[in-house]
């Protein structure tokens, strides 16, 4: 040590060692922020809802088509994002739909079907139907794939089903979507819809009950 310099006092080095150890939580903080945010952008880009839900409110939302649709008896084709209007299905159809503000949002994707009125039957809510339309989630409640539209001569009721292809279970959409094959066990949940302005297909509720698994 030259005769310049001052041997470091105990006060100095415990201001130094708090400036270190703030430092270091700052930016490992800033680290950990980012790791979240990269751990959680692959599961929006995948259309998973990492909250369960969003918080986003369904009620008034727009059913727009997830997939493209051609009526089996129509010559019109309408593309993804369309809304559906209250004459563009047949009946019996069924067609894979998201809510307007939620398309990349797999778990909120929504099975809409339009049946015959007087075939649906309890347990379906009627006051969450509408001039034969009747809607549930898409995503099966044993291990959350998408359940398909099922009209073989071999679905489980002897008419069209929710068919999940991944491990077999079945729903029947004119009654409450229940149960009609496992391995699932609850039902796919309802979720209320109306005939909104210009004849498009509106929800009216969240779903009633708990989505997927």
């Amino acid at each position: 040590m030259s005769s310049t310099d001052s041997p470091t006092t105990d006060e100095e080095l415990s201001s130094n060692n708090t400036l270190r150890r703030r430092i270091v939580q700052t930016f490992g903080g800033i680290g950990v922020v980012s790791f979240a945010a990269a751990m959680l952008t692959p599961l929006k880009t995948l259309g998973i809802n990492a909250e369960g839900g969003g918080g986003t409110e369904l009620a008034g939302q727009t059913l727009v088509l997830a997939e493209r649709y051609q009526p089996p008896d129509g010559d019109t084709t309408f593309e993804v994002g369309d809304p559906v209007t209250v004459e563009m299905m047949d009946m019996p159809d069924s067609i894979l739909t998201f809510p307007e503000e939620l398309v990349d949002s797999n778990n909120d994707m929504i099975r809409l079907h339009r049946l015959p009125e007087d075939q649906i039957t309890e347990p379906t809510n009627p006051d969450w139907t509408a001039e034969g339309y009747v809607a549930y989630s898409a995503i099966c409640t044993h291990l959350g794939c998408t359940v398909d539209w099922d009209t073989s001569d071999e679905t489980a009721t002897g008419r069209p089903t929710d068919h999940c292809f991944c491990h077999g279970s079945q729903f029947d959409p004119y009654e409450g979507a229940k149960v009609v094959h496992p391995p699932a066990e609850r039902p796919l949940p309802q979720i209320g819809l109306e005939v909104g302005e210009d004849d498009v297909i509106q929800l009216t509720s969240d779903f009633g009950d708990k989505v997927g698994p």
